[in-house]
């Protein structure tokens, strides 16, 4: 892989996409929380609470070890949807912001499901 890196490894230029997905992750789980009915008067200290949460949740171990999967709540499923989205769009074709084009709608959602548990994976190192 010459242009990017997982994990931080393995680039010579280009994004790491561990950690672009790690913020994404966070970014779109706040999304989802500041979409939520709130009270004019409280919105700074919601917003405080929308983070604290997201920090919170991202660290929760939410293995189910009976069904041996991850269990995402709904900002979690949320945060996936919209990252899957992102990478689909990003490797459809070659652009300026990636030169990488994968034309299997599969590879990419493959290659989309692998960055997402890389953030996962490096929350937990």
């Amino acid at each position: 892989m010459s242009f990017g890196s997982f994990l931080g490894d393995g680039s010579e230029r280009g994004p790491d996409y561990t950690a672009q997905a790690l913020h994404q992750l966070a970014v779109e789980m706040a999304s989802y929380y500041e979409k939520q009915p709130v009270d004019e008067a409280n919105n700074h200290y919601v917003a405080e609470a929308v983070k604290a949460r997201v920090a919170i949740e991202l660290r929760l171990n939410r293995y189910d070890e009976a069904k041996n999967v991850i269990v995402l709540n709904d900002a979690q499923i949320s945060a996936w949807n919209a990252i899957q989205d992102y990478y689909l769009e990003s490797f459809s074709a070659s652009t300026k912001r990636n030169r990488i084009h994968i034309p299997s709608k599969q590879d990419r959602i493959g290659l989309s499901a692998l960055f997402f548990w890389g953030a996962w994976f490096v929350i937990y190192l």
